[in-house]
């Protein structure tokens, strides 16, 4: 796997870490495609084409399952504080 370490590209000196673990078989076989600076957030982050791809969707996996848990929480908060206002009637 990839290290840290710097990579030099188009004159631009880009710090890098790739993310532990990130599809290890795929990095060594993906073509590789590093942009440094632009428009996107990601655009600063030296990373290939498929390593940004791969990090987003990890990313947005991680949104929907914390969408999921604050969804059940708020689920639960709303049934106890219907029973403590059951509780209060009685």
């Amino acid at each position: 796997m990839l290290g840290a370490g710097k990579l030099k590209t188009g004159g631009i000196k880009c710090n890098f870490l790739p993310p532990q673990g990130l599809l290890e078989s795929s990095l060594e076989k993906a073509p590789v495609s590093v942009a440094c600076g632009g428009e996107s957030p990601l655009d600063g982050i030296c990373l290939s084409e498929s390593d940004k791809t791969a990090v987003l969707t990890l990313i947005r996996e991680e949104i929907i399952t914390k969408e999921i848990e604050a969804n059940e929480w708020k689920k639960k908060y709303e049934e106890t504080r219907q029973e403590v206002l059951e509780m209060r009637l009685d």
